[in-house]
C-alpha cells in the first residue's frame, strides 16, 4: 500500500515537474485558420512565472505590430493582443488559448464575433 501511494507521489511530482519545464518563452510562427483564408503572423514571447509578454511581429519584417500579454500554466496558453484586421476594417482585441506540445502550440483563436483555429511552431534560433 505504503509503494502504491509512494510511486502515485513520485509519478504526480515528475509530471508536474515537466509541465513547469515546459515553457513557451521564444520566437514562435502563428498560422490562423480564418474565414477569409490563412493569416500568418511571428511572436516574441518572454515568461515570468504565469505570466506571459511579448510582441507580434509582421512576417515580412522585424516591425512590432502590437504587444501581448497573456498566461501560461499546466501547459496552456492564453494570449491577447490588439489587431487591426483590413478585412473586418476595425481594430478589436484577438484571445489566443491553446496547448503546447513540444515546439508546437495548436487551439482556437477569436477576434470580435470571428473565431477559428490556429497552430504556431517554435522558430529555431539562427
Amino acid at each position: 500500500m505504503r509503494r502504491t501511494i509512494l510511486r502515485s507521489v513520485l509519478l504526480a511530482v515528475s509530471v508536474l515537474a515537466a509541465l513547469q519545464a515546459a515553457d513557451v518563452g521564444g520566437r514562435w510562427h502563428f498560422v490562423f485558420d480564418t474565414e477569409a483564408g490563412v493569416r500568418e503572423a511571428n511572436m516574441a514571447l518572454e515568461v515570468k512565472g504565469q505570466e506571459v509578454r511579448g510582441k507580434v511581429y509582421e512576417i515580412s519584417s522585424e516591425e512590432v505590430s502590437t504587444e501581448v500579454k497573456g498566461t501560461f500554466s499546466g501547459g496552456r496558453l492564453t494570449l491577447e493582443f490588439e489587431y487591426y484586421s483590413a478585412d473586418a476594417g476595425y481594430k478589436s482585441v484577438v484571445k489566443i488559448q491553446g496547448a503546447l506540445e513540444g515546439d508546437k502550440i495548436s487551439g482556437e483563436w477569436q477576434f470580435d464575433q470571428h473565431s477559428g483555429t490556429f497552430t504556431a511552431t517554435r522558430l529555431k534560433a539562427e
